[in-house]
């Protein structure tokens, strides 16, 4: 594998590796890289491409602290994609089979996008910039929608 010119790589760790190696690609568009599995088929180490990022794939270990969100009980963090279409992006993920968080909308902060949690515990939100918004408008649009006008 090319060395990859990137500063930042997340790494999944879940329950079911194999059949995570099979959802990604319907559900993002992954890539498989390369992957290591021990004899009984327990995935060591797998690297998926997603555009132009490289992401790590594994069981848990439970031994180096590695746990899945569905072990822990939910994922504390958000992968954010942009895509050219948020709506056939997070379509495409919960005919996948994800679950739907926050349907596709436009955001106060301007971007257009929705959140979906996958079959392994992880919440990926879909997004695409659509306009610049200043603080105020941000500001303004919050409490529009805080006062149920929005």
């Amino acid at each position: 594998m090319q060395p990859h010119n990137q500063s930042l790589t997340i790494s999944l760790t879940v329950v079911g590796a194999a059949a995570a190696l099979e959802h990604y690609p319907k559900a993002v568009n992954a890539e498989l890289v390369q992957k290591f599995a021990m004899p009984n088929g327990d995935i060591v180490h797998a690297t998926l491409k997603i555009q132009d990022t490289l992401v790590y794939l594994s069981e848990e270990f439970p031994q180096w602290k590695a746990l899945s969100p569905k072990t822990l009980g939910g994922c504390p963090s958000l992968i954010c994609l942009q895509v050219e279409d948020p709506d056939a992006a997070h379509a495409q993920a919960v005919a996948a089979g994800a679950e739907v968080i926050d349907p596709v909308q436009d955001y106060l902060w301007g971007e257009r996008g929705g959140v979906v949690v996958d079959p392994f515990g992880y919440r990926w939100a879909f997004t695409k910039h659509i306009e610049d918004v200043s603080e105020e408008e941000m500001f303004r649009r919050a409490m529009e929608q805080m006062s149920g006008q929005g």
